[in-house]
């Protein structure tokens, strides 16, 4: 009897616990740690630069040149003197040509372009050159040197053209220019502003009581016509006079 009581009481226990548990609240569950993400940094590709495609049509590589090796040549022991060739000469002018007059007792040099024209027999003693004709036109330009001459009373050739000057209209004197110079040993004077046609230049020397007159026609500066030929005419009239010379 005890036993059966025993075990209807620990079937009442077991019973009553069983309610008391499915009564009691229900405990919350734990929440349970989510998952950490751990951010990992993101790494950058590194983008290698794209070479550009070559040309279609490249210039070849250039060629290095092999230095060539000299050889060492044989100088020789003795080595003649090289002579320096000459300098071209310089072309000889043309040779002037010789006037000599005993009976004038004068000399002189004339360019060879220059003509020594005959005189009239009844023409007084002197000497005609004439030079080459120039310019254009109908009325051609004909220069001519003369060498005049005549008795003279006065001491000196500056007495002779004192006196001539003298002579000339007061207008025509102030055009008178005289300059001093040597002709053949002697005193001379050249002058230009007397009268003439066409203009000239005289150069006037005393000599054993013979006066001289070597004339130069036409010469006028102021002349446009004349002016490109002057420098000619003028070397011309130089080689006479720088070889005049008195013979006795």
């Amino acid at each position: 009897m005890f036993d059966n009581s025993f075990s209807r009481m620990k079937a009442i226990l077991v019973l009553a616990a069983v309610i008391v548990t499915s009564c009691a609240p229900a405990t919350p569950n734990a929440v349970q740690p989510t998952a950490t993400f751990q951010i990992l940094p993101t790494q950058v590709p590194t983008i290698e630069p794209t070479p550009l495609p070559a040309p279609a049509t490249s210039l070849p590589a250039p060629t290095q040149a092999s230095p060539t090796q000299l050889q060492p040549t044989r100088v020789l022991a003795t080595l003649a003197p090289t002579q320096a060739p000459a300098p071209p000469q310089p072309k000889n002018p043309p040779q002037a040509l010789s006037y000599v007059d005993q009976n004038l007792g004068i000399a002189f040099m004339y360019p060879p372009e220059w003509e020594n024209l005959p005189r009239a027999s009844d023409a007084p003693a002197g000497v005609t050159l004439r030079g080459p004709i120039v310019g254009e036109g109908p009325e051609p330009i004909i220069f001519a040197m003369l060498v005049e001459m005549g008795p003279a009373n006065e001491k000196s050739v500056k007495d002779v053209l004192d006196k001539q000057v003298a002579a000339l209209p007061e207008n025509v004197r102030g055009g008178v220019q005289r300059t001093s110079l040597t002709l053949g040993g002697e005193a001379a004077e050249q002058v230009t502003g007397l009268p003439s046609r066409s203009g000239d230049i005289e150069t006037f020397v005393l000599h054993n009581s013979t006066l001289y007159d070597i004339l130069l026609e036409p010469y006028d500066v102021n002349n446009p016509s004349l002016k490109p030929y002057l420098d000619q005419v003028r070397a011309a009239y130089k080689v006479v006079l720088s070889s005049f010379r008195f013979l006795k």
